[in-house]
């Protein structure tokens, strides 16, 4: 699997603003339904690390493009683009999108010509709100899915939407190829750089599991970073990042344990940055005392970041699940 996603930009795409607001600090909302709502939290650690970043989540599970009636993101968003100073628009969506469009008295079936007009035209509606609030806009293509007749309704509206992002002339950052097997399947799992096994989607094969999210903002993030790259500073001398080969899970969080974040099995150390964004509310002097039992799991785990293996038939052996599923 690759690390990056590939980022489309049309010939006629406009020149490129300068990086961040008035402050340097390059802000952006991750909008969208429920795989917006983990990529987001994916993006919410990763701009923990990355201060020249800050994540702002905005979604709504149950919303998408072909029920405006339901949630209009053509009315929602300019009035969270006004709230406060974004530099970008995250867009991941479509997943509750195979269903009829309603446009006036007329019903329009999934997949016919009249409903694909009408949800280009919805896309276009989107697009053109982020452009006329002068943000750059970050279309992320939904990833495959488990279920073969979902998966391949789910590449229609991707395409749909892919063509659009296009011709509109912004980013286009498409992570399907990241989550497929060499067959064009979904991927459950994969390994991390360090050889470990990671799972990657949640049982329904439709969302990603908490490391899925990681991985998902990983790749949204660099492509971001290569689309604003001339624009973007150098990180400040005043936050270094050092990683070290302590192998450690990802279980840092700013202003809890003193380490923003793991990544890739490496423990992250750095200064103490005031945080963008409180994931969990912890009085300061709060202390995590928990002494594991010797040459237990949870001491290999706690202290090494090495997990074992599940053994057979319990609740969290996953093994027999991914192979019925």
């Amino acid at each position: 699997m690759g690390s990056e996603g590939t980022v489309t930009q049309s010939a006629a795409s406009e020149a490129q603003q300068g990086f961040g607001g008035t402050d340097g600090v390059f802000r952006f909302v991750v909008v969208g339904d429920v795989l917006a709502k983990g990529l987001g939290a994916g993006l919410t650690r990763l701009t923990t690390i990355d201060q020249r970043f800050e994540t702002v989540n905005r979604f709504n599970e149950s919303s998408g493009l072909a029920r405006v009636e339901v949630y209009d993101w053509t009315v929602a968003l300019p009035k969270i683009l006004t709230a406060s100073e974004v530099d970008g628009v995250v867009v991941l969506i479509g997943t509750n999108d195979r269903q009829p469009i309603r446009v006036g008295g007329q019903r329009f079936e999934f997949g016919t010509p009249e409903w694909t007009a009408a949800y280009e035209a919805r896309v276009d509606g989107l697009l053109g709100v982020i452009k006329a609030a002068g943000a750059k806009a970050f279309w992320v293509n939904l990833p495959p899915m488990a279920k073969p007749n979902f998966d391949a309704d789910m590449k229609v509206i991707s395409d749909l939407q892919a063509a659009r992002v296009v011709a509109a002339g912004v980013n286009l950052i498409d992570i399907r190829p990241n989550f497929s097997s060499a067959d064009g399947a979904m991927l459950w799992q994969d390994t991390d750089p360090n050889g470990n096994p990671r799972r990657l989607r949640t049982r329904e094969g439709i969302a990603f599991t908490r490391q899925g999210n990681d991985v998902v903002a990983d790749v949204v993030m660099k492509a971001m970073l290569a689309a604003v790259s001339e624009d973007a500073p150098k990180l400040p001398d005043a936050a270094p990042v050092v990683a070290t080969e302590a192998a450690t899970p990802m279980f840092g969080q700013a202003g809890i344990d003193d380490v923003a974040m793991a990544i890739d099995a490496k423990t992250i150390e750095r200064e103490k940055p005031a945080p963008k964004a409180v994931m969990v509310s912890v009085p300061q002097n709060t202390r995590f005392d928990f002494v594991p039992e010797p040459n237990s799991s949870a001491e290999l785990l706690y202290r090494d970041g090495v997990t074992t293996t599940a053994p057979v038939g319990r609740f969290d052996d996953f093994s027999a699940v991914v192979a019925a599923e």
